[in-house]
């Protein structure tokens, strides 16, 4: 985890701990604590950003595959049509 340094004590994951300075510095820099502990706080809804994500994700990889799909089976024509025919009459002999 990182540690941050301001005026006399230091940020951590685990808490914050004095290393000097005075009780000047503590007063002087208690607003700078109440920002530091608003950063470090745990995001609540991250989780749920996540997996909203990969289900909007997984959602248009499959609607894109659905698509060219029915566009193969429907509407492509293959470049060379009389081998397509011929190996069809092939195949019903």
């Amino acid at each position: 985890m990182s540690c941050k340094s301001f005026g006399g004590s230091m940020r951590s994951a685990a808490g914050s701990v004095r290393l000097g300075g005075g009780a000047g510095a503590a007063a002087a820099h208690a607003g700078h604590e109440l920002v530091l502990d608003a950063l470090y706080e745990r995001k609540r809804d991250k989780k749920t950003v996540r997996v909203l994500t990969v289900i909007v994700y997984v959602f248009c990889v499959s609607l894109a595959a659905i698509m060219l799909s029915l566009y193969y089976v429907f509407f492509w024509e293959p470049k060379d049509a009389q081998y397509a025919q011929r190996k069809e009459e092939a195949v019903s002999q």
